[in-house]
């Protein structure tokens, strides 16, 4: 790297940028917008769309936009609590209502046996097309007061169960895996 370059680098204030392939790029967040047609995944309405802590306050908003938007008529929906979870089994009915036939699992997916159990349980005739993976555990606090404890009772439903739903997955053609963040992903 050139003096020019390292100069022109610390010229732009920005807090990281790469290198590649000689330009310079940095971090941005960007509406997306009806231009971007590839950022939507297409669902197939017969096929079953996952949602990880799909009877959570976000899980159900999540949970009713395949429906709703994509046409989805196969939810799985999964938490540690299923239908025991408060208005679970409420909203459920709605989804129903709404044309979609659903299933509400008890399963932590951070557990991989009871993950795997549940998806060997999703039907032929409508496989696994889409994971849309919401977890949340909170333990809010500034940096300086969390323990490793802490932070792994936190990180455990969302990092572990990531790599649990992506090891339990990797073999299926799916559409999407976490359309929440529009990430697609090659099987290969």
């Amino acid at each position: 790297m050139t003096a020019e370059v390292i100069q022109a680098v610390l010229a732009t204030g920005e807090p990281q940028l790469a290198l590649r392939d000689g330009a310079l790029l940095s971090l941005r967040l960007v509406r997306a917008t009806e231009e971007a047609p590839a950022a939507t995944p297409r669902l197939d309405p017969d096929a079953t769309v996952l949602v990880t802590g799909g009877t959570g306050a976000l899980g159900r908003q999540v949970a009713r936009h395949p429906v709703t938007e994509h046409g989805v008529r196969h939810l799985l929906l999964t938490s540690r609590r299923g239908l025991d979870a408060s208005g679970a089994g409420a909203f459920r009915d709605e989804l129903v209502a709404l044309g979609a036939a659903v299933t509400v699992a008890t399963c932590d997916a951070a557990d991989r046996e009871p993950l795997a159990e549940v998806l060997a349980g999703v039907p032929d005739e409508h496989p696994l097309g889409a994971v849309i993976h919401v977890a949340g555990v909170t333990d809010d606090g500034v940096v300086e007061s969390l323990t490793p404890d802490r932070l792994a009772a936190a990180l455990r439903p969302k990092a572990d169960a990531a790599w649990n739903l992506h090891l339990a997955t990797r073999e299926h053609e799916l559409a999407a895996f976490n359309p929440l963040l529009v990430l697609r992903r090659d099987h290969r």
